[in-house]
This record gives structure tokens, C-alpha cells and sequence, in this order.
């Protein structure tokens, strides 16, 4: 994660369901916590994840 939410550049998930996409984008979400952002997660259809700090 290197990087990633000071660029501010978005991450799409993609692959069939098992494979871990809501597993990474929770991964990211508590990286991102512990650096210090405030992380909204959105429990759509549509998972995102919201960065500020």
C-alpha cells in the first residue's frame, strides 16, 4: 500500500465471488486507519472505500 491514498488514486476489485475482494478492501481500510485516515466503508452492492485525513 505504498503510496496509495497520498496519490489519491482509486482501487477497483475485480473477480468472481470467494476470491477476496471484500478481504483486500478491508485490509486497505485498516492500513489506512492506522496511518491515520478516516475510512467510511459503504456496505452496497458497490463496496468503496472513502479516505480523508
Amino acid at each position: 500500500m505504498t503510496g496509495w491514498p497520498e496519490v489519491k488514486e482509486n482501487i477497483i476489485f475485480m473477480g468472481n465471488p470467494g476470491e477476496g475482494k471484500t478481504h483486500l478492501a478491508n485490509a486497505l481500510g485498516l492500513e489506512a486507519l492506522k496511518r491515520g485516515y478516516k475510512v467510511l466503508r459503504n456496505l452496497s452492492h458497490w463496496t468503496s472505500l472513502l479516505l480523508m485525513k
